[in-house]
Order: structure tokens, then C-alpha cells, then sequence
């Protein structure tokens, strides 16, 4: 019985023994070990700094002149394309670009704006095409430098009027190849052309209004609006151009001259018309030229 309980007692020492070698060999506390983060963060916040980057230069580039002239010349290109191939146009915006220039082109010269193009659409085409879609289309054509637009501007308000416009080609070919070659009005061509020569000298060219004051056949006074073609700035420089086609009689000669009395202003007035004649200029300081002399000699404005 001795021998038993010596023998356990031993057993049991030996074990608690071990046992302490054991834990002390053993960490008192072990910790988990937090897996480092910072190296994927920062290179996460280094992705998203350089999409940051991308969606500016994105938003930069779609500012630039040079991006709205190639979007719109894309269009353009594609209504242009379209039509002359005979070609479904595969965006119903190149159609739609496709048919605003028609009535453009066969009413050069004429007020016009996107209300005015809407109703034609609505009439014409059946269409529900909207006004602010047609003033994104008169935008493409401007953009890609097809047709220029020229704003009225009160002469004696000294501000512009926002609409109607009047819209001029650039190139009086693509304005007939529009129309099928139809409708050859010679005074129409002649102002798209007086207009583009004024464009290529350097000029700021707009329509010109004269509010005026009258008293009708019932004796009543009535404000009208007069019309000049073109006001053409440039610097200090500032000109009133009329394009008559033809003054065959006194009446016409007045009819023309009327609204360039009416600014009572010193800048110089000039009337443009067809026919080959000797440069005058009458008592009230207005010259009359011909359109091959205003063409031909690049000074003919100060003539």
C-alpha cells in the first residue's frame, strides 16, 4: 500500500513537472495578429485620386471649342451622308438635323427660330419633336461651321434681341445641293454672299434693328421696327450694310434707305446692290456701291 502511494505521489509530481516546463515554454497570452491594412488603402485612394483625374479631363475636354466642333461635325456628317446615299440614317437625330436644313435653306435672309422650325416639323413631319430639341440642332449646325448665325441687335437700345435670327451657309453650294438646286433667288444668294465676305474680313456681323415712331393713315402713332441687313463691328470700326438686289426706282432707293436715316448716327451706311455702277454717295453720307467692287477690293467699306 506504501509502495502504491509512492508511486502515485511520484507519477503526480512528474506530471505537474512537465506540465510547468511546458507552460512556461508556451507565450503567457497569445495575441492574433491584426492583418496591415494602410498598404491597400493608400493604393485604393491612389485608384480613385486617378479616376478623379480621368472624369476631370473628361469634363475639360467636352469645354473645349475643339470637342463641340468634331461632335457636331460628326452629326452633320452623318445627316449629310445619310441623305445624299440614301442611307437609313441609323440616329433619328441625323434625320431629324437632315430636314431642319431644308427649311433653313430656302428661307436664307428671313427671320427664323426654333418655335418657327417646330411648327414646320409638326405640320410637315407629324412630328413631336420639341423646341429645345431644335435649338440643340441649330447648335450642331453652327458648331460644325455648316451655317453662321447672325443676332439682332437694337440700334438704339444698344442690346441684343435673342430671337428670331437669321441663319446664313457658310457655303452657298451646300445650301443648293439642300434645295435640289430649286429656288435660284439671286437677292437671298446675294446677302448669304455679302454676309460670308464681312465673316471672312474679321467682322462681328448682326441684323440691325431702328425702333421708330409713326402716325398711320388713321392718324394714330404706331411704333415700327426697321430693318438693316448688317451691322458689321470690328474693334471701333462699325458699318450699316443693305443688300438691294435691285433699286429699279426711287421708292425702292427710299424704301432702302429709310432705316439707315433712322439711326441718326455718324457710322458710315453703304447699299449693296447687283449691278456693276460707279461708287456714289448722296447728301445724307450714304454710299451705294456695287457687289463687284465690295467684292474685289477687300477696302471697299471705307471707300
Amino acid at each position: 500500500m506504501k509502495r502504491l502511494f509512492l508511486m502515485l505521489v511520484l507519477n503526480f509530481s512528474t506530471i505537474t513537472f512537465f506540465a510547468n516546463e511546458k507552460t512556461e515554454a508556451l507565450p503567457v497570452e497569445n495575441e492574433i495578429a491584426t492583418p496591415d491594412f494602410s498598404m491597400e488603402d493608400e493604393l485604393r485612394e491612389i485608384k480613385r485620386q486617378e479616376r478623379w483625374e480621368r472624369r476631370q479631363e473628361k469634363r475639360a475636354l467636352k469645354r473645349t471649342p475643339e470637342y463641340k466642333l468634331l461632335k457636331s461635325s460628326l452629326i452633320v456628317f452623318g445627316a449629310i451622308t445619310s441623305s445624299v446615299f440614301s442611307v437609313p440614317a441609323t440616329v433619328l437625330t441625323i434625320g431629324y438635323i437632315y430636314h431642319a436644313m431644308i427649311p433653313l435653306a430656302s428661307s436664307v435672309g428671313s427671320l427664323t427660330n426654333p418655335t418657327k422650325l417646330t411648327k414646320t416639323f409638326r405640320s410637315v413631319k407629324n412630328s413631336k419633336i420639341t423646341q429645345k430639341t431644335i435649338t440643340k440642332y441649330l447648335e450642331h449646325l453652327t458648331d460644325a461651321f455648316l451655317m453662321d448665325r447672325a443676332k439682332r441687335y437694337d440700334v438704339k437700345g444698344k442690346k441684343y434681341i435673342e430671337t428670331p435670327s437669321k441663319y446664313y451657309f457658310t457655303d452657298i453650294g451646300i445650301r443648293n445641293a439642300q434645295l435640289n438646286f430649286r429656288q435660284q433667288e439671286e437677292n437671298h444668294i446675294m446677302e448669304n454672299i455679302i454676309f460670308n465676305e464681312l465673316k471672312i474680313r474679321g467682322y462681328r456681323v448682326d441684323v440691325g434693328v431702328v425702333e421708330i415712331t409713326e402716325t398711320n393713315a388713321e392718324g394714330k402713332r404706331v411704333q415700327k421696327g426697321l430693318e438693316i441687313d448688317f451691322i458689321a463691328t470690328k474693334g471701333n470700326n462699325k458699318y450699316y450694310i443693305q443688300s438691294a438686289f435691285d433699286m429699279p426706282d426711287l421708292a425702292k432707293e427710299q424704301q432702302e434707305k429709310k432705316s439707315l436715316i433712322k439711326t441718326k448716327d455718324s457710322f458710315k451706311k453703304i447699299i449693296v446692290v447687283k449691278d456693276d455702277i460707279k461708287l456714289k454717295r448722296d447728301d445724307n453720307g450714304i454710299t451705294t456701291m456695287g457687289i463687284f467692287d465690295f467684292l474685289l477690293n477687300e477696302n471697299s467699306l471705307d471707300m
